[in-house]
């Protein structure tokens, strides 16, 4: 007993000896405070928006692609310069100094971006007036150089009007004007009729055919289009989508295939068979 006496009153004294600490006090508000933070209902009403309906918030449309950085602008690597630059000069279509280049990009043109510059495929560095010029795919900026070029083509190929684009921003406009007088024959596209094919048309081919003739080649009768093909079988012509080659292949196919006759054999017999032969004088005793 006397052991328990002794640890209660040593327990004692350590309570005693713990410091003391305050309670923390919450100050409530004042009567003024709570009464200039109080409204009536027709002065919030008056100065406040109604609450919106509760209810899912609708997410805001973005055009953004997540899978592609988002353009900063002309970008600080050397291949983003170069890129901006090469459409800076396709743009601008006339030569621009590195002044104006590194104006454009508003930073210094260093001297690897330069010699970048020196010998990229798509632009022409003029070194005796240390300029830079956009080169297109083919040097024609105008209706005098295009008929120039597709008469100096030994056939009458065509030529991509998306590669005329690349050095000659308004060559549909310029193709227009061609085509009305007769200049150039175009190839447009089915959905918008935009120049697609731009060949030179040979004014040499052109000829004069009587009106006598022009009548007599409408009067003539043309028959429905699924009944064509036969109404020339009758005259012994084929129709122009037919390829005569496959005609032929057709044909020998056809013939390939017949059977021929079987010949009539003579008498068979079995007297080759070895297993018709009696060997019972060798089976032993």
């Amino acid at each position: 007993m006397s052991s328990l006496s002794e640890q209660l009153s040593s327990f004692k004294k350590k309570v005693a000896n713990q410091p003391i600490y305050a309670k923390p006090q919450i100050e409530r508000p004042t009567a003024a405070y709570v009464a200039s933070r109080s409204a009536t209902p027709t002065d919030v009403s008056a100065t406040s928006s109604p609450a919106p309906a509760l209810g899912k918030k609708k997410r805001s449309k973005t055009n953004l692609v997540y899978s592609q950085p988002a353009d900063s602008g002309v970008g600080t690597h050397y291949l983003s310069q170069l890129h901006y630059a090469v459409e800076y000069l396709k743009e601008r279509n006339e030569p621009k100094t590195a002044e104006e280049i590194a104006s454009y990009l508003s930073t210094p043109l260093t001297p690897m971006l330069l010699q970048l510059l020196k010998k990229n495929d798509r632009i022409l560095y003029d070194a005796r007036h240390e300029t830079f010029t956009f080169k297109p795919l083919h040097n024609i900026r105008s209706s005098a150089g295009l008929l120039a070029y597709l008469d100096s083509l030994k056939v009458h190929a065509g030529m991509s009007v998306k590669e005329l684009k690349d050095g000659w921003p308004n060559v549909a406009a310029e193709l227009e004007e061609l085509e009305k007088r007769g200049e150039v024959l175009l190839l447009r596209t089915k959905k918008d009729a935009v120049p697609k094919m731009v060949w030179r048309n040979d004014r040499s081919c052109d000829c004069h055919v009587d009106d006598e003739f022009k009548s007599v080649w409408h009067e003539i009768p043309i028959p429905p289009t699924l009944d064509l093909a036969t109404e020339l079988g009758k005259y012994g012509l084929k129709p122009t989508a037919v390829d005569p080659s496959t005609v032929k292949k057709k044909t020998l196919m056809h013939a390939s295939k017949q059977k021929k006759p079987k010949t009539r054999r003579g008498k068979i017999t079995n007297t080759h068979l070895n297993i018709l032969r009696d060997y019972s004088s060798m089976k032993p005793s």
